[in-house]
Formats: C-alpha cells, structure tokens, sequence
C-alpha cells in the first residue's frame, strides 16, 4: 500500500519504504521461526543438536512467562506517566490562579508518582524473575511422549554428545543432577556413550562436579551401584580413543580421594575342611572422611601364611553381593595347604581401583579335607516330597495301561490259561502252535466281552518286520 501511494506521487519518503521493508523481512523471519519451532519440539531440537531452534524454544518460553507481567509494566508506566501529566497540569494552573504554588502542588503529588514509580520497578522486576522461571522450567522439561522415558534435553544433548547445547541448557538453568526413569543423569550417558567434550562442559560449568558424587550412581539391579567410571570402559577389551579421553576427564580430581581400607575379616576353619573368610556389610562401605567415592562392587581377599615369609596362598576377587567365601585345601596355586597357619586381608575394589589391605585377621589353621558321604534317602523322606506335576495325555496313557494289565489278568482268571510273557506277537505264531483246548462257554464269553472293551484306548503293536 506504501509503495502503491509512493509511485503514485505521495510523500512519502524512500527511508520509510526502507523500514517497512526491513519490517516485512523481520516479520517473514518470525513467521518462519515459529513454523520450525512447532515442527520440532525441544527435546527432538536437543536430541539433533540444533542450537539455533535450542535457544529459539528457551527465548519463546521466556517471551510466554513473561506475557502476564509484561502487561503489569505497560499498566504501571501508563499509570505513572498519566500521574506525572496531571501534576505538571495542576502545577501551571494553579500557580497562573495564585491559589497555591508549584511547591505545594509537587508536594500533594510527590507521593502518588513515588507509588507509581515503585510499582513500575516492582512490575520490571516480576518480568525478569518470570522470563528466567520460564526458562529453567522450559530446559528441564519432562519428555512426556510415549517413549519419552523420563528424559530432559540435557539428557538427549549429552547422550548425543552435543556439548554446544548441553552448554547452553546448562547456561539456562538446566539442571546436571535430574535423573531420568532409568536414574541415569547426563554425566552418567555421557559416560556411557564416550563423550569426552560432555565431560568437559560439565565439568566446566557445573561447579560441584564430582564423578564420585553419589547423585551419579545407578542401581546395576544386582546389590551394586555403578557410576559413570564403570561404564566408560574399552568396548570388548580394545581401547577406543573416546572412551579413553572420557576416563582420562572422568578422573580429574580421583587422586585427591582418600579411601580407608576396610576392617579386617573373619578367618575360621570350614567343616568341609580348608578354610572360610566371612565379613559384613560394612566392608563394602567407603569411608573417606565425608567425601563420596566410586561405589565398592568387589572385595579382594588375599590369604596369607603366619610367618609373613612365603608368598600368597589365595588371591580371590569377591563380588559385592556375597559376605564368605571358602579356600579349598591342596598343594596347587590358590588353595591352603592343611595344617598351616594362615590369615587373611581384604581390599575394597572399585572403578578407581583398589584401596589399601585391610589389617590381618585372628590366624587360623587349615583343616584336612572331608570326605561326605552321599545323603541316604528315607522312605518317610521320599513320601513327604512333592508329586510332580505330570502331563494329562501321560496320565490318560498310564490309566489305560492300567486298566489293560487288570482286564488281562481277569482274562487269565476266567480261561485258565498263562499269558505269553512279552506282548510282542511271534510272526510263526499264527501258522506254528498248536491249536488251544476250547475253554467252557460261559468263560468265554466273559472273556470276550472284556477284551471287546470300548475303554481300550492302547493300541496294539505292530508285528515284527
């Protein structure tokens, strides 16, 4: 319309065809924006590692929770600058009529433009603190599709491994230490999935960053937690670079830890000979003098002769969830020897590595092996063990056998007459044996009809080839 009256000879000028322009552009620009932005979500913009649509989402979310105070600000700026105008008027008119001076007329009104004036900064400050609600809320939103899971966009950027965007959450509000579903927090993926520049962004923006911090373990579903070193480890034995620089940025900070040992081990003798080593729960505590540490997922027992002379008897490597274990006796790497003194240490074993040996425990004499006799089944113990649970075909089958074996038998009761011993027929029988005596009617009969039984369900064996 502007161009339109331009070329046909308005006034206005090329600087405003200019700004109106540049107008349209902005305004094309925003349309677009606002297209993308309902094309893709934030957590799919994370997931992808667009920054752009990243800080578009956080800035939209700002510009919608700050809508309600932004209008309390434009009230109170009104208001304010209505206040002032009616002053300034009542001043000059009042003062032309020489019914009371500038003085007195800035005095009546000082302290309604002071309201007003606090109630502008008040309304100021109610858009910063919600534009900055808005977008702490927007950048640790809850993934809530259908296989969402629980995930932020912090967790997709860092299991992505996009450190720009995992920068710019964390520079947002974000927070490092939410857990998805699975508990795993995006220290943890990153970990995980072998991201070192993750590693270093969080490391370099969360300012209590600690890999041994116990928010960053998760439940392995066996009795051990596991923590962001025991999943960045070389995949099938071979160093993969990634993963190696991840550990490398994982143990910054390790070497400051200062993991006690634990207490020492219980050394008896087991009465299947050899020797037992039993502990506590509490061996598998870590104990740093309030500091956390890499959870403890193994114990190292080592068993050791009395005289401190010889070497080891028994290394072993026991996994957290057990509380004993048994030495065997032999003259072999591993066991005890019978008769010997020995006594045992412990170590905790974790992702870090191993701690100090624990102090040696009571000595204790290893005992001959012991021969145990096979376990004798009583009849009353056979009777009182559960039936097992037999298929119905197999139970019909049976029963008819049964019944078979009962009509056979009435048969030889009536008839008189042995039966042959295997149910196998001879294939000479028929041509070769001699023709039977004829037994009384009556017996026959009622032989006849129990073998003409319809309950007969076995079949009958096929002749010999």
């Amino acid at each position: 319309m502007m161009r339109r009256n331009l070329s046909e000879g308005s006034d206005e000028s090329p600087r405003d065809v200019q700004q109106l322009e540049a107008t349209e552009r902005r305004l094309a620009r925003r349309l677009q924006l606002l297209d993308e932005l309902k094309a893709r979500d934030l957590h799919e913009c994370s997931w992808t590692g667009d920054a752009r649509l990243v800080a578009a989402h956080l800035d939209d979310a700002a510009r919608k929770g700050g809508l309600r105070a932004r209008k309390d600000v434009k009230a109170a700026r009104k208001k304010l600058r209505a206040l002032e105008r009616e002053a300034d008027a009542m001043a000059r008119r009042q003062s032309s009529d020489g019914e009371a001076s500038e003085c007195e007329i800035a005095v009546a009104y000082d302290e309604k433009v002071d309201d007003a004036r606090e109630a502008l900064q008040a309304a100021e400050a109610r858009v910063e603190v919600s534009e900055r609600e808005a977008r702490v809320a927007a950048a640790n939103l809850v993934d809530s599709s259908e296989f969402g899971e629980g995930y932020r966009p912090i967790h997709y950027a860092a299991y992505a491994g996009h450190h720009e965007v995992v920068a710019l959450l964390l520079n947002n509000g974000a927070r490092p230490g939410e857990k998805n579903e699975a508990g795993c927090t995006p220290l943890f993926l990153a970990a995980q999935q072998g991201k070192a520049a993750v590693v270093e962004t969080l490391r370099r923006n969360d300012p209590g960053f600690d890999v041994t911090r116990k928010r960053d373990w998760v439940d392995a579903g066996d009795g051990r937690y596991l923590c962001p070193l025991d999943v960045c480890r070389p995949a099938d034995g071979k160093r993969v670079p990634s993963r190696a620089a991840t550990r490398d940025a994982l143990m910054e900070g390790l070497d400051k830890i200062d993991v006690r040992p634990p207490p020492a081990p219980l050394l008896t003798v087991s009465e299947h000979g050899g020797l037992e080593v039993s502990w506590t729960p509490d061996h598998y505590e870590v104990q740093t003098g309030g500091l956390d540490a890499p959870p403890v997922h193994a114990l190292k027992i080592k068993i050791v002769p009395s005289d401190n002379g010889a070497d080891p008897a028994a290394i072993m490597v026991i996994r957290a969830t057990a509380e004993r274990a048994r030495i065997l006796t032999g003259f072999e790497r591993g066991r005890v020897e019978p008769g010997v003194s020995y006594v045992a240490v412990c170590a905790r074993v974790s992702a870090a590595g191993a701690s100090a040996y624990s102090a040696p425990s009571e000595p204790a004499i290893a005992a001959e092996p012991v021969e145990r006799e096979a376990p004798s089944r009583d009849v009353d113990d056979v009777a009182r063990e559960p039936a097992q649970r037999v298929h119905p075909k197999i139970a019909r089958a049976r029963a008819a056998m049964l019944t078979n074996r009962e009509k056979r038998r009435r048969v030889q009761e009536l008839i008189r007459t042995p039966m042959a011993s295997s149910s196998r027929p001879s294939p000479r029988g028929a041509f070769d044996a001699e023709p039977a005596a004829a037994a009384p009617g009556p017996a026959a009969g009622d032989a006849l009809d129990l073998l003409d039984d319809d309950d007969d369900e076995v079949p009958a064996p096929a002749p010999a080839p």
